[in-house]
């Protein structure tokens, strides 16, 4: 072979290699830029969901107000079955913590009503969704659950809801407003006001709950 015959196939062989190795760097830089390309719709659909789901799930300013109410209390309550009636008076103890890592604050609650032991617990949060606040009760008193949901008043300093509860006597469902009010780190008040038998509101319940520790 001659030595101009082997200086053409060394070139062809250069040139060739070159070739391959442009064409395995442009191939790689395409795969490059496609990993930079921008999120599919069904990848941004995912991302807003876990945004949200995050909103919903993390606690927020109106739960700082459920927490002022934890603690350990003592509280004096009284209490009307109608407008006329003679008050009823009584004490008991009252626990209220954090729980689901601050999500919701659990009350339960040991004291007497009516001359009889009295217990009960209580679920109250606050829903990213609806901007509500939402509380469920129960105690040893009924087998029904008394419900409600309501909004923070900033100039009353005050959780106000609405709910529904099972009353014996109109044998069915009443409606009732509830408003926790917070005086102070060391008190707050419960009140709560049902119809009575001429449909006019009153304060059936009023509960003061002075913190332990003070």
């Amino acid at each position: 072979m001659t030595r101009l015959k082997v200086s053409y196939l060394l070139i062809i062989a250069l040139l060739f290699g070159f070739l391959i190795s442009a064409s395995s760097f442009a191939e790689s830089k395409d795969k490059g830029a496609e990993s930079k390309k921008a999120p599919t719709e069904s990848q941004k659909m995912q991302n807003e969901m876990m945004e949200k789901w995050h909103e919903y799930a993390t606690p927020g300013v109106m739960h700082q107000v459920l927490y002022k109410l934890t603690g350990d209390w003592t509280y004096t309550v009284t209490s009307k079955q109608t407008p006329d009636s003679k008050p009823e008076v009584s004490e008991g103890t009252s626990h209220i913590e954090k729980i689901m890592d601050g999500r919701f604050i659990k009350q339960t609650v040991e004291g007497t009503a009516m001359g009889q032991p009295f217990s009960g617990i209580g679920i109250m949060g606050f829903n990213n969704k609806t901007r509500k606040f939402q509380s469920v009760w129960i105690d040893n008193m009924g087998t029904g659950m008394m419900t409600g949901t309501g909004t923070y008043d900033p100039e009353m300093k005050a959780i106000v809801e609405d709910g529904t509860f099972v009353c014996v006597q109109e044998d069915g469902e009443k409606s009732y407003r509830a408003i926790t009010r917070i005086i102070n780190e060391n008190k707050f008040t419960y009140e709560w006001y049902i119809d009575g038998p001429n449909g006019e509101r009153f304060r059936a319940v009023k509960i003061i709950y002075k913190r332990s520790s003070s």
